[in-house]
């Protein structure tokens, strides 16, 4: 992981089926300030034009954003232009970048989260401040995708045997948002309840999770073709509703992200995980975020 801190995140909530994303201190992250607006940047994907990309991520954040625009939700913005960073990171932009194959093969990336979690269709890495007893703690500052086409093959069009593009992003964009995973994967690695009280299922055994887990669009893991997902659940979105009532600073244009100075930010990397991985060629496995 690029993690500074490594934090709990994994959270499930049957009920509602949304998850929030915690700080160390359990508290809920959120955005408090400016809209997310995502860059494209890094080399394009001769398998996919910068076009398609784009498009794909235009419906993304409309799956969110129309839903939700009658509360104070943080609206999310794709811009048009060249992203002004070029690598992930806390700069103060909200980056969407390709990892293309060969990536993995350079020794400074061999401990990138994209190539120690091999069946992840996708790495998103949320920087956020994360300092017991301030009035900041857990305010979301960033988020940065990363696309796995290292190990995955995309499609746009719900192609069988290729991972959905707008379905992955989808999912993505959930994160920026604030949500986090439906179950957990790592014993001892969630809170012990979710926002509802209920425990905090295992992810494994997937065939016993409950419904509510598995079909919203926060699900820790996609199959091959699945487009089911591009768009988030009643339930997914009346969450963020939930998450962000009452805010009164979320912004409704399309501004950017800033640093803020003397914040503690700290990074946490989630992974959204590819089902089958094995079945594909090429395929070295892991999962989805």
């Amino acid at each position: 992981m690029r993690a500074i801190a490594i934090l709990a995140l994994l959270v499930t909530s049957p009920a509602y089926g949304y998850v929030r994303a915690l700080s160390s201190t359990g508290t809920p992250l959120d955005r408090r300030g400016k809209c997310p607006q995502l860059e494209l940047g890094g080399p394009s994907n001769p398998a996919l034009s910068t076009e398609r990309l784009s498009a794909a991520l235009m419906t993304s954040a409309d799956a969110w954003n129309t839903p939700t625009a009658s509360c104070a939700n943080p609206r999310i913005v794709v811009a048009t232009n060249g992203a002004s960073a070029s690598d992930i990171g806390y700069d103060g932009t909200n980056l969407v970048i390709w990892r293309l194959p060969g990536f993995c093969d350079v020794p400074s990336h061999h401990q990138d989260d994209v190539c120690t979690a091999r069946n992840a269709a996708a790495v998103t890495t949320v920087f956020f401040i994360d300092k017991p007893g301030s009035a900041r703690d857990g305010e979301l500052l960033e988020a940065d995708v990363e696309l796995n086409a290292v190990d995955f093959n995309f499609s746009d069009q719900g192609v069988p045997d290729r991972v959905d593009l707008v379905n992955t992003i989808t999912h993505e964009f959930g994160h920026v948002l604030g949500l986090d995973h439906t179950c957990y994967t790592v014993p001892g690695s969630a809170p012990a309840i979710d926002s509802t009280g209920a425990a905090v299922p295992s992810c494994f055994p997937l065939s016993a999770l409950p419904a509510e887990a598995t079909q919203a669009t926060m699900f820790n893991f996609e199959t091959p073709g699945e487009i089911d997902k591009r768009a988030p659940t009643t339930a997914e979105t009346e969450g963020v509703c939930a998450i962000y009532a009452g805010h009164s600073t979320i912004c409704h244009g399309s501004e950017g992200c800033s640093i803020a100075p003397a914040t503690h930010a700290v990074s946490l990397a989630l992974t959204l995980l590819v089902v089958a991985a094995l079945l594909w060629a090429r395929r070295r496995g892991r999962r989805r975020s």
